[in-house]
């Protein structure tokens, strides 16, 4: 996890989360069901997420092996 990640959750993060319940789940449901009304395409955000993920896990995986290969 990066570093920055961690910092910006001991900023502001949950220190006692809790599970979620139903109400959670429906508000959840009905904002993303509501992403359209605001000109968000949800396929799109998903795809472009899942996208650049494996383009950082690739690169990681190289510079890892380029590593390795140095030793």
């Amino acid at each position: 996890m990066p570093l920055q990640t961690i910092d910006a959750y001991q900023d502001h993060g949950d220190s006692d989360p809790r599970s979620f319940n139903e109400i959670d789940i429906e508000k959840a449901k009905d904002a993303l069901d509501s992403l359209g009304e605001v000109g968000v395409d949800y396929g799109d955000v998903v795809q472009t997420l899942e996208d650049e993920g494996v383009e950082k896990f690739v690169a990681s995986w190289h510079e890892l092996l380029a590593g390795v290969e140095n030793v």
